[in-house]
């Protein structure tokens, strides 16, 4: 996969992001009563959104780390688990890798910021990965405090990252 490909990625992951979140907000402000389901539905889409931002991080660290002159094992330790890309991004940090993965490292370890989006997306992971390996037949409810303004600001925060990292790497 090239450096384009990632790009593209995260693009496409944060188009869809917008698309989940404008979904949302719509649901949100039908009358009560006039769309069945309203509440559950804006939930599912936020929790699409969610999904989407990772991935947009995902491809973003995948990127930079290969930038770096990572090998493929990196592919599967990001893989491994949501709560993994947190930790490899800051260990490529203590290893003095460049100034786009400290700032990534910054914002995912910031408790109001981008932490915020590993911890929900993490909820939502280890219930569809318990789900499977279960057969759960029940529906279970993933109790999350997903808001359309926290997916609205994790959005806004990884776009302006994405921009800061362009701008720097259009210097060159």
């Amino acid at each position: 996969m090239s450096a384009n490909d990632e790009v593209g990625k995260v693009n496409q992951s944060l188009y869809f992001a917008r698309l989940h979140c404008d979904s949302a907000r719509q649901l949100l402000a039908e009358p009560n009563g006039q769309l069945p389901f309203a509440r559950q539905q804006s939930q599912c889409s936020l929790e699409a959104a969610v999904e989407c931002l990772y991935r947009a991080l995902y491809f973003q660290t995948l990127a930079l780390l290969k930038d770096d002159g990572s090998s493929s094992q990196l592919l599967q330790q990001l893989q491994s688990a949501p709560q993994t890309l947190a930790a490899i991004v800051k260990s490529y940090c203590q290893k003095g890798q460049g100034p786009e993965l400290n700032r990534l490292n910054e914002m995912l370890a910031s408790p109001s910021g981008l932490a915020l989006l590993l911890q929900e997306y993490q909820a939502i992971w280890t219930v569809k990965s318990t789900a499977k390996a279960v057969q759960i037949v029940d529906i279970s409810l993933t109790d999350t405090a997903l808001s359309l303004e926290s997916c609205e600001q994790w959005m806004q925060d990884i776009i302006a990252m994405l921009e800061q990292f362009r701008a720097s790497s259009a210097e060159y």
